[in-house]
């Protein structure tokens, strides 16, 4: 009994780490109106990602530790951002083109903007910390390697 109880225990410790939170603490909704369920894993390879359950759940697994040299802000837009990608259908099929990736980042900007009250100077940093991504970062990051520029949704 003490050996099961033993190999319980360090099986329990050895495993990923796995939680059931928003991020955030605020809702997302996909584009059917399904609540999206967010996980967190520390062993994630990305800082977020947008993805379904076998049963066609919306998902965003996310890590929280990935990405830890930048802001809070920088990780929590990339959450946002795939948030956006459920509520605009984005998840159905990835697109290449560079103009529905700047509507995702816009929405995630925009959610930050009127839910989380960042102002000018806030989204200016944003983008100078995302512009500073290494290659190694990026691939942290959802989406492709590109120039994000959230200051220019709100103009």
């Amino acid at each position: 009994m003490k050996k099961l109880l033993l190999i319980l225990v360090v099986a329990l410790a050895l495993a990923p780490n796995y939680s059931f939170a928003n991020p955030s603490g605020k809702t997302c909704l996909d584009y059917r109106g399904v609540m999206v369920t967010w996980v967190a894993s520390s062993v994630a390879a990305k800082v977020a990602d947008a993805t379904y359950t076998f049963n066609g759940n919306p998902v965003i697994v996310y890590n929280p530790g990935a990405l830890g040299e930048k802001s809070a802000n920088t990780r929590l837009f990339f959450q946002y951002r795939e948030c956006g990608r459920h509520v605009l259908g984005m998840t159905i099929a990835n697109s290449a083109k560079t103009n529905d990736w700047n509507k995702v980042d816009c929405w995630a900007a925009n959610t930050m903007r009127y839910e989380d009250g960042l102002k000018d100077g806030d989204f200016k940093a944003l983008d100078e910390d995302v512009a500073g991504l290494s290659a190694e970062e990026w691939i942290q990051a959802p989406g492709p390697i590109r120039s994000v520029q959230t200051t220019s949704c709100f103009k």
